[in-house]
This record gives structure tokens, C-alpha cells and sequence, in this order.
């Protein structure tokens, strides 16, 4: 591994509210709100306002989400393109420590 791989997995979960939203907005753009319950919904746990309003520049200061106009004239949260290569990525990243955990798990009942 090189250094440079810790640095982009870092960036990749550093702020758990930021992936949540990147992974509810891959699913499609949403209003402000709608994306504080997605991520509460998504979560766990309620996303305070603040914290959702902090979660939102940083998407938008990342280049992961854009804001764009929707068809009712409300405002939508859109990701762009390296929005939808962060999901990519931290799918990836997901599913290779599911499938790093199930290889310890069956070592462990094999030993």
C-alpha cells in the first residue's frame, strides 16, 4: 500500500455524513430536506441541521454536488460527475471489507 492510498480512503469516509449523502444522492437529486431525512433514513439517526447544512458545502466545496434547478422551481442537490465516482469508489471499498470480514469469519470456523 502507498501512502497515497490511505490518503484517498481517508478522504472517502472522513465525514460519515458526506458518504451517507453521496449514497442517497446516487440515487437521484433531491431537495434539501429530502436529503436530511435520505440520510437520517440511511443512518440511523437523525442528521442534525446544522450538521446537514455543514454536510451540504461540503459536497458542494468537494465538486461531489451541484445545485440545480427542478422542475417545481424548487432547488435540487445533484451529484456530479466525481460525485458519482466518490459512490463508486466507497461502494468498492464497502464491498471489499464485507468480503476481507467473510474471509476472516470462514478462517476462524475452518481453524
Amino acid at each position: 500500500m502507498e501512502f497515497v492510498d490511505l490518503i484517498e480512503i481517508r478522504e472517502l469516509v472522513q465525514y460519515q455524513h458526506v458518504v451517507a449523502a453521496v449514497a442517497c444522492l446516487g440515487e437521484r437529486p433531491m431537495r434539501y430536506g429530502e436529503l436530511g431525512t435520505a440520510i437520517s433514513e440511511w443512518t440511523g439517526s437523525r442528521i442534525a441541521d446544522g450538521e446537514l447544512t455543514r454536510t451540504v458545502r461540503r459536497l458542494e466545496a468537494g465538486g461531489l454536488a451541484e445545485v440545480v434547478p427542478g422542475n417545481d422551481g424548487h432547488r435540487l442537490l445533484k451529484l456530479t460527475p466525481e460525485g458519482h465516482n466518490r459512490r463508486k469508489k466507497a461502494a468498492a471499498l464497502g464491498k471489499v471489507l464485507r468480503d476481507w470480514t467473510g474471509d476472516q469469519a470462514e478462517r476462524e470456523t475452518d481453524q
